[in-house]
């Protein structure tokens, strides 16, 4: 009876915790997602020794990212830009339903406090693994088409299979994922210390 009075509860706290989360996500999003978008950006533009230049919103909750790389031509030095534009609701739209998972599997299980922050660093690696490598592939492939780049098949099908991992996989399933890492990880600090 009192596993069924526990169920019962987190359900509860999912449904509250899951409105409450989206309603403040709802003003929070624009602003974390430009966050991980300037980082996967940056990061970006380090791996194909590129400047960072433009990070700035082109519609309702779209961003546009430059990069530019001074290139030498047949009629000597030019800058060279490429922009791609990123949805934020693409990869942040799992937050209310990771943030409501936690919350009641927090509760249900009595985790420690440290769970929620071990719960957004790893919600966090995600959504960036899914900027960055969006980002390197739409990049990569863009330089390739214009000669800025050697032409090669191996290097726009790692950064496909890592944003087709990303997107398919992490993104879709990280709230599942999360709780699954943050049960894992506290069943073994709970058998470590009895």
């Amino acid at each position: 009876m009192q596993t069924k009075h526990r169920i019962l509860t987190a359900t509860v706290i999912f449904i509250v915790v899951y409105a409450a989360a989206l309603a403040l996500w709802l003003k929070l999003k624009i602003p974390y997602g430009h966050m991980i978008d300037s980082i996967g950006a940056n990061l970006a533009s380090i791996s194909l020794d590129m400047d960072f230049t433009r990070l700035e919103p082109c519609g309702a909750g779209e961003e546009l990212i430059s990069i530019r790389r001074a290139v030498v031509t047949v009629r000597g030095i030019a800058d060279l830009t490429v922009d791609q534009k990123i949805v934020i609701d693409n990869y942040s739209f799992n937050m209310p339903l990771t943030a409501a998972l936690m919350a009641s599997f927090f509760w249900f299980f009595r985790w420690k406090w440290y769970a929620f922050a071990e719960g957004a660093v790893l919600i966090t690696a995600g959504h960036l693994l899914y900027v960055y490598s969006y980002l390197m592939l739409n990049f990569k492939t863009a330089l390739i088409r214009m000669g800025a780049e050697p032409a090669s098949w191996a290097s726009p099908l790692v950064w496909q299979f890592l944003w087709s991992f990303a997107d398919n996989l992490v993104i879709r399933f990280e709230p599942f994922l999360v709780i699954v890492v943050l049960w894992l990880a506290n069943r073994k600090g709970a058998k470590a210390n009895p």
